[in-house]
């Protein structure tokens, strides 16, 4: 049975527990913050915590043994024996790259969406062809579900920080405080 390090378990209960009320408190202050110092200033703060994750990994709290040579050639056999996992597996990278380019080099938002669903169509078929029904079914579900998912989160962002310059029928908010004033709501919310 597999046994947690007590530290191991102390991090999840950080990171699963106190998410919520951590970003309660972090949501007021971004806007200021970002306002004042721009936009490296919250990566540099959250460096240091993120990092802490990698302690527990180095220090084996993971309860993973280390593998002699001869057992990684196994296992690496045995993933290269899954040829259609092999290949599902290249398929996402090639389309991950393809879909970054045109969204770096392109310009042209048809040509994106054409580019996106055309990618998504390949996907979705390669996936049908080369694993059992009952695992494309569900793997076509949560890609269909996720396409249709709607976010409007950049834009609102980018809606109400817009100079007068840029958007002048915006808001045009001198400051980013009231910006995140509704992802503090969802949070607030995900308590109750």
């Amino acid at each position: 049975m597999f046994r947690c390090h007590p530290v191991f378990r102390l991090l999840c209960f950080f990171l699963n527990i106190l998410n919520t009320p951590a970003s309660i408190c972090g949501c007021p202050r971004i806007g200021p913050i970002l306002t004042s110092f721009g936009p490296k200033l919250p990566f540099l703060v959250t460096l240091v915590p993120a990092s802490v994750v990698v302690v527990p990994v180095l220090r084996g709290f993971m309860q993973e043994r280390q593998l002699s040579w001869q057992e990684v050639q196994a296992a690496r056999a045995a993933i290269l024996r899954q040829k259609e996992a092999c290949i599902l597996c290249f398929l996402m990278l090639l389309a991950t790259v393809v879909l970054s380019f045109f969204g770096t080099m392109l310009r042209d938002v048809r040509a994106n969406a054409i580019a996106s669903i055309v990618i998504a169509v390949l996907i979705l078929l390669s996936f049908s062809i080369l694993l059992r029904p009952e695992i494309a079914k569900v793997n076509t579900f949560f890609v269909l579900q996720t396409s249709v998912n709607f976010s409007v989160g950049g834009a609102a962002f980018y809606f109400y920080t817009d100079t007068k310059e840029q958007y002048p029928e915006g808001p045009c908010l001198k400051t980013l405080k009231s910006v995140k004033h509704d992802e503090h709501l969802s949070h607030i919310c995900e308590i109750l």
